[in-house]
């Protein structure tokens, strides 16, 4: 049962991403091959850029017409909206893969410097323009090149390579970091740049290189902006509303309904693409304390009355999937709403379920005592909002233990508040 609603809540979540990508359509600027600049939008731009770089655009001209393009088709085009620059270019490829289980075996440490490179006309996204430019391509197995080039010159890769040397001694691993000389070379006219044994290649480091010489030299014309960052924390601060219901041997079925518990908790988000799109893995834990009492009147004793006890603290886990349904939620100048699906389990302690006994004639007597670590499985919906990275969420679960001597049946609705706290860059 619960699977099976799990896999709807996903599934839900799942066609309204599938229903809104069909219909994203941002400004867009398109320089032809003869330098004529055509205005209209780019369809299905996701918010934070592409999770790779697109092999065809699909823009929407002012006049309505609709045209798919190559990178042969056209110099450049611009996402206005969000700042994001791509060059039209033809280039040679190291299509080497850099993953440890994917490497190229060599037989010899002579082969390491001969490669071949795989000519292609790709977009580019442009990191910087001025006296040096920098490019980057994400490509489809998940690797980064990066290209560099000044004033005219071709554009080529930075070349960062990884390749398994077959010894007599056993395999090793060898770095090929020829980025490092070739960055040099490109920089030597300002000084500030000459060390660079220690750079690494990703676009952060690259582009602090390239920016400082830009600026070293007094020509700097473009900085793309930064990628969001790909997770963020929350602290919660929220009220719940429990309903508990049991079923028990002695006294049948037990209903307990407790108001505005406060609870505080922890979460994060991961975005599950590469620039951080509408679409993340969340995970969060709160702290819990529940204590709830029902009597009962009408037992087989007349002069008898029950009084069933249930006291529950631990720590509440829950994973989701959240989806961003008006754009990325830690880009908050203006409401962003989003939903959220998934499971969460207790870890319970200090946590039982007894029955008390009164009886007329006799002060008091218990019934057997119920001493267990209640854990339970739930599943969770919820919607949410967030403006200046200041967050509400409503959600709603309901759980149930998987085996137990209790019959054990959880709802929870609790509004949470909170604050979102990112990472820097």
């Amino acid at each position: 049962m619960f699977i099976k609603r799990l896999i709807a809540v996903i599934s839900l979540i799942l066609l309204c991403i599938f229903v809104k990508a069909q219909n994203i359509m941002t400004d867009a600027k398109i320089i032809a091959k003869n330098g004529d600049t055509l205005v209209g939008k780019i369809r299905n731009y996701p918010k934070n850029g592409w999770e790779h770089e697109p092999k065809t655009i699909s823009f929407i001209a002012a006049s309505g017409q609709e045209i798919v393009y190559m990178p042969k088709d056209i110099e450049c085009f611009w996402v206005t909206e969000f700042g994001k620059f791509y060059q039209s270019a033809t280039v040679e490829l190291n299509n080497e893969p850099i993953q440890e289980d994917k490497l190229k075996v060599l037989f010899s440490p002579n082969d390491i410097n001969k490669f071949e490179l795989d000519k292609r006309e790709l977009f580019l996204l442009v990191l910087a323009k001025g006296d040096l430019n920098l490019f980057e391509y994400f490509d489809e197995n998940g690797k980064y090149h990066y290209f560099i080039n000044a004033n005219n010159e071709p554009i080529k890769e930075l070349i960062y390579r990884r390749v398994i040397v077959e010894r007599a001694e056993g395999r090793k691993i060898y770095t090929v970091d020829t980025y490092k000389k070739q960055l040099s070379e490109a920089t030597a006219k300002c000084n500030k740049n000459k060390d660079l044994q220690f750079l690494n290649y990703n676009s952060n480091e690259l582009l602090k290189i390239v920016t400082n010489y830009n600026q070293c030299i007094g020509k700097t014309t473009l900085i793309t902006p930064k990628q969001e960052n790909g997770h963020f924390w929350t602290p919660y601060l929220g009220f719940s509303s429990p309903i508990l219901s049991v079923e028990v041997p002695q006294i049948g079925n037990k209903t307990f309904i407790d108001f505005f518990k406060p609870v505080i908790g922890i979460g994060g988000a991961w975005s599950l693409t590469r620039n951080g799109g509408g679409l993340r893995a969340g995970a969060d834990v709160f702290f819990l304390h529940h204590a709830f009492s029902s009597k009962k009147e009408n037992t087989p004793n007349a002069n008898e009355s029950i009084e069933a006890v249930y006291t529950l603290t631990g720590l509440k886990f829950n994973a989701s999937l959240i989806y961003t349904m008006n754009g990325n939620i830690t880009q908050t100048n203006v409401l962003k709403t989003y939903l959220r699906g998934g499971f969460g389990s207790n870890f319970l302690f200090g946590s039982d379920f007894k029955v008390n006994s009164y009886n007329s004639g006799v002060l008091s007597g218990y019934r057997p005592y119920y001493s267990r670590k209640v854990d339970y499985l739930s599943l969770l919906v919820g919607v949410g909002a967030v403006r200046n990275n200041w967050l509400a969420e409503l959600r709603v679960e309901r759980g149930g233990q998987l085996s137990s001597l209790l019959s054990l049946r959880t709802n929870y609705v609790t509004l949470y508040l909170g604050h979102i706290f990112k990472p820097k860059v």
